[in-house]
């Protein structure tokens, strides 16, 4: 068969057969009908050949054979969405270029044991598009139901050789046993089987959407997906949409199961993902990204090793009859953890832990769901994520901050000393809730730090603000810190005794002032009188003392911020002076009567021009000189006189009584010599004593002007043995030769 300018028609009931290796050219061809015995209207029955012109096809057709037949033009409808394109046979159909692109056809269908080869980029119908035979693809290829046909291509020997997009807002099925990309697709419901992998290139829209194949992996994250209600059973699953999904019922399959770890993202801040129907994912790990709300309302099992995160940002609803169960189950909402189910909502054989803004969020409800532990604050899924979660057991873990307020507390010190601060309290430990939490221990460990200026020895007296910081201090539970410095350090003044040096002086008659200095007690910091202000004044009763006694000195006058001064007293002591008060010496002439007084005394020790008048009493005279007669000494002895500002002495006198003068008139054997010598003396002297006692009272001393008679012969002849005397002569005494004895009768 050749080209012809007009084309060729192949009508209702007639074939056109091409021979095995035969290559038509680009000539046009109208196809109707199913051909000679409905073997077809164009077919190859056996090898392999191809029509390499455009095809339009005037009714319903049927192509294929039983061969390998390419169709290397474009195939359309005479009339969008009129006729059907069946293909018959067990060989192989290849599109080598568009099919419907102009002119849709109505539908598409294929048998089971026939392969179709989609090469020419697109498919497009108003109605179904039917594979029931395995159909392979090179380079990208859209399967396209403008009227919402359904797409199926469910054969397992499928092999999509590029991106395959779907579009039809009817259903769409594809299984593939090979690698699976679909590009951008819009389907009603998107049924994908595959036991190899699932992947996209570009969006899909799927109201509904089911994935099947065991072991099979879906990666279908395209941001711009957009799925309505997602059913699975299959391998892993990680699936994305870009609005609000549900895991529910979807071609007859109920909920979610999957046998690898999978990921269901609902993204957008309007985003939620509805639990509606069971969802097991058999030992493996399942998380649930929500951009706001995640509401579980059905069972949901990851058996004894199955983990479970379940991100919500916004709330997280467990309801009625949504019951959690696995290994470690992380459940996070930014808002409000809401459990309608009860005490047994979320179980776990390893821990549960469950995050929201805080235990008083609105719509919080903790449902009797009871940790048995504290909780965690502070921390978000992101800051503190389960495996960051160093305290055992199930936790209920606040975004709020719980903040530990650190309080300086006031602290004294003295003046000289460098403080040592160490007091302070710690509020804000959270309180727990019933049948939820329990509240935290009020203890932290470690210490704070501190600084005040008032610290150092040298700061002065005054209040000082104490600064707390963290130091060491650190608390279990994401507890923060917040410090509260309103203690003050109050330096208080050191205790300085200002003592007054005692005096001790003698009565001087001058009135006292001022003291005998001070001693300082209490300085620090190496300090001395000089930092104190002013000077010592002395004062009490010792200031003008003058009599003796005992005064006191009263220091002050010297003040200082930083001491307390305390004073102390001294003494003034004025010691009588000494006096002493001598009698004066007495000497007389026995005169035969007793002796009485004295001859006054000498006062020795008066000061400041004073003199007897300050005595009191008057002087009286004792010792055995009172009374006394005879010749000899005696003691005089002053007393009588006192005062109290002297310590008076008194020295003795002495009285001496001497022997009377005797006047002798000698002459010589009783002769009296006269006066002038001429009378010779007897041999023996007559003496005559004037006066005349009665007898003689000792030894006789010549004066110096004495005149012996008789030369110097001194010696005494005759009388009695009591009359005799010896007599000294002094180295004056003259001799008158005539007068030679004295005779002493």
């Amino acid at each position: 068969m050749g080209t012809t300018a007009a084309g060729t028609t192949v009508v209702a009931g007639a074939t056109l057969e091409i021979a095995d290796g035969v290559a038509i050219g680009a000539e046009t061809l109208n196809l109707s009908g199913a051909g000679v015995g409905s073997n077809g209207a164009l077919i190859v029955t056996s090898g392999s050949a191809s029509f390499v012109g455009a095809i339009t096809l005037g009714a319903s057709a049927s192509v294929g054979g039983n061969g390998g037949l390419t169709l290397g033009g474009t195939v359309n409808d005479s009339s969008a969405g009129t006729s059907t394109l069946t293909q018959v046979g067990s060989g192989t159909l290849t599109f080598s270029n568009t099919v419907g692109a102009t002119n849709a056809l109505a539908a598409v269908t294929t048998s089971a044991g026939q392969t179709t080869a989609i090469n020419g980029g697109s498919v497009t119908t108003t109605g179904a598009q039917a594979y029931g035979g395995s159909v392979t693809t090179s380079g990208a290829t859209t399967l396209t139901s403008t009227g919402g046909g359904n797409i199926t291509a469910n054969n397992t020997g499928n092999n999509f050789g590029g991106n395959l997009m779907l579009s039809t807002s009817g259903a769409a099925s594809i299984a593939s046993s090979a690698a699976l990309t679909l590009g951008a697709s819009s389907v009603g419901t998107l049924t994908l089987n595959t036991t190899s992998t699932a992947t996209q290139s570009a969006p899909i829209t799927a109201t509904n959407l089911l994935l099947l194949g065991s072991g099979g992996s879906y990666t279908l994250n395209n941001p711009g997906n957009l799925i309505g209600t997602v059913a699975a059973n299959t391998g892993s699953v990680n699936l994305t949409s870009n609005g609000a999904v549900t895991i529910g019922a979807v071609g007859g399959v109920t909920g979610w199961t999957t046998t690898g770890n999978s990921t269901l993202t609902a993204s957008g801040g309007t985003s939620d993902i509805t639990v509606s129907n069971a969802v097991t994912w058999s030992n493996r790990s399942l998380t649930l990204l929500a951009g706001r709300n995640i509401a579980i309302n059905a069972n949901m099992t990851g058996g004894a090793a199955g983990n479970l995160t379940a991100l919500a940002n916004g709330n997280l609803t467990i309801g009625a009859a949504g019951v959690i169960s696995g290994k470690t189950i992380a459940l996070s909402a930014t808002g409000a953890f809401t459990n309608n189910r009860g005490s047994d909502a979320v179980s776990a054989s390893d821990r549960w832990l469950v995050y929201s803004s805080g235990p008083n969020a609105p719509g919080e409800n903790f449902g009797n769901l009871n940790s048995n532990n504290t909780a965690i604050w502070g921390n978000t899924f992101v800051t503190l994520p389960p495996a960051s979660v160093t305290l055992p057991g199930n936790r209920y873990i606040f975004a709020t901050p719980a903040t530990l307020t650190v309080t300086s507390l006031n602290d004294s010190k003295t003046y000289g000393s460098t403080a040592d601060l160490s007091l302070y309290t710690v509020t804000g430990f959270q309180a727990g809730v019933p049948n939820a939490f329990l509240g935290d221990p009020t203890t932290v460990s470690g210490t704070p730090g501190f600084f005040s200026v008032g610290t150092p020895s040298i700061a002065n007296v005054g209040n000082y603000a104490i600064i707390v910081s963290q130091g060491t201090l650190s608390a279990t539970n994401g507890y923060t810190f917040a410090f509260n410095s309103t203690g003050l350090l109050t330096v208080n003044p050191q205790a300085l005794t200002i003592t007054a040096n005692s005096a001790t002086q003698t009565y001087s008659n001058v009135p006292y002032s001022g003291g005998n200095g001070v001693t300082y007690t209490g300085f620090v910091n190496g300090e001395n009188s000089s930092v104190l202000s002013g000077t010592i004044n002395y004062g009490g009763n010792s200031q003008s003392a003058l009599n003796v006694g005992s005064y006191t000195i009263t220091p002050s006058g010297q003040t200082s911020s930083n001491y307390a001064i305390n004073y102390v007293d001294a003494t003034l002591t004025i010691n009588p002076q000494p006096l002493t008060i001598i009698a004066n010496n007495v000497t007389q002439t026995f005169n035969t009567v007793p002796y009485t007084g004295g001859n006054g005394v000498t006062y020795n020790g008066f000061v400041n021009g004073q003199n007897s008048s300050v005595l009191s009493g008057s002087i009286a005279y004792g010792g055995n000189s009172q009374g006394a007669v005879n010749v000899g000494t005696y003691a005089i002895v002053p007393s009588g006189q006192t005062s109290s500002n002297y310590a008076i002495t008194y020295v003795g006198g002495t009285l001496t009584i001497t022997p009377p003068p005797i006047a002798f008139v000698l002459d010589a054997l009783g002769t009296t010599a006269n006066a002038a010598g001429t009378t010779a003396p007897s041999t023996v002297m007559n003496a005559t004593i004037l006066p005349s006692p009665t007898s003689l009272p000792g030894s006789v001393t010549f004066g110096s002007n004495t005149v012996l008679p008789y030369g110097n012969d001194a010696g005494v002849i005759g009388g009695s043995a009591s009359q005799q005397t010896s007599n000294t002569q002094t180295s004056n005494t003259s001799v008158d030769l005539k007068r030679r004895r004295i005779l002493a009768r």
